[in-house]
């Protein structure tokens, strides 16, 4: 009896590893729309969810609803939250935030942690805070970002809860660390003009956080002046001139720039082969922040 129920175990896993292969064999093949809907006609869950996705990015609404619903229904707990999205925006489908919260519920039981921040937003905005904060720290526990850096918010505002700076800059610290984009600006500010007697200016971390921000688009602006700053600071001006070509795309011929004074007060102190290592200095920078694919 024990031979067969490993076997037959063995068999699931086999037969779960294979679908998972094959979705993701689809969606680097060359016709992946194609490839992903026959396996969701098969009522393949995951392939659901990224045929919704794949309709989602090309503004097909209606249809991403349609395989995001096919992907709830099954239990696909990114299906839910995906779909109760929709809901929440009206996109493809009319807006209800109710049946929203009704999908989010369901994502979030399974442990999802978007669905989570999602409930926490939702309780936030309907100023009902210690769901909100219920919803935020389940999430956070499972170190997405996102929520951990809207309780540094709550903290950083006294919102419900006492103000709190240094138990709001712990949680940015954590977000941060955890990759999330908008914790990193707020970091990577405060070391490097440091924030009161809380964090000291340093521009390592600056730096280190600024090159991480630099890797999200919306992130990027912020970053690269970041850069420019630091460098700057520190009297390094072929490298705080060269991460300021990077904002303006590396031209070619930078002196047709117009540019503000304290750029041209710097690059009055470069000489031209200086200004020349610049526009090289500028490319090879661009490729070290260019976001991984």
């Amino acid at each position: 009896m024990k031979k067969i129920i490993i076997i037959l175990s063995m068999l699931i896993l086999v037969s779960a590893c294979s679908m998972g292969r094959t979705v993701t064999s689809c969606t680097k093949g060359k016709d992946p729309k194609e490839c992903l809907s026959k396996l969701a006609q098969k009522n393949n869950a995951q392939a659901q969810l990224k045929l919704g996705d794949m309709y989602y990015d090309g503004y097909d609404y209606k249809q991403a609803v349609y395989w995001y619903k096919k992907s709830a229904n099954a239990g696909n707990a990114e299906g839910q939250e995906k779909l109760g999205n929709m809901y929440d925006k009206g996109y493809g489908i009319s807006e209800d935030y109710r049946i929203a919260a009704q999908w989010w519920e369901k994502s979030a039981d399974q442990g999802y942690a978007p669905a989570q921040f999602d409930l926490g937003m939702l309780h936030d905005i309907l100023r009902e805070y210690p769901l909100a904060i219920q919803f935020y720290e389940k999430a956070s526990k499972q170190h997405y970002g996102k929520a951990t850096c809207r309780l540094g918010v709550l903290y950083f505002k006294g919102i419900f809860v006492e103000r709190d700076d240094r138990k709001a800059i712990k949680y940015f610290l954590k977000s941060a660390e955890e990759g999330y984009y908008e914790s990193q600006a707020i970091m990577a500010g405060y070391y490097i003009y440091g924030y009161e007697n809380i964090v000291k200016i340093d521009y390592k971390k600056g730096f280190d956080l600024s090159m991480a921000l630099a890797k999200h688009k919306k992130g990027r602006a912020d970053a690269i002046d970041n850069l420019t700053y630091i460098y700057g600071i520190q009297k390094q001006n072929l490298k705080s001139y060269a991460w300021y070509l990077v904002s303006r795309k590396c031209p070619e011929d930078p002196e047709k720039l117009n540019v503000p004074h304290y750029i041209e007060n710097l690059k009055a102190t470069l000489s031209t082969d200086k200004k020349q290592q610049a526009l090289v200095l500028c490319k090879k920078y661009q490729e070290q922040i260019k976001p991984a694919d």
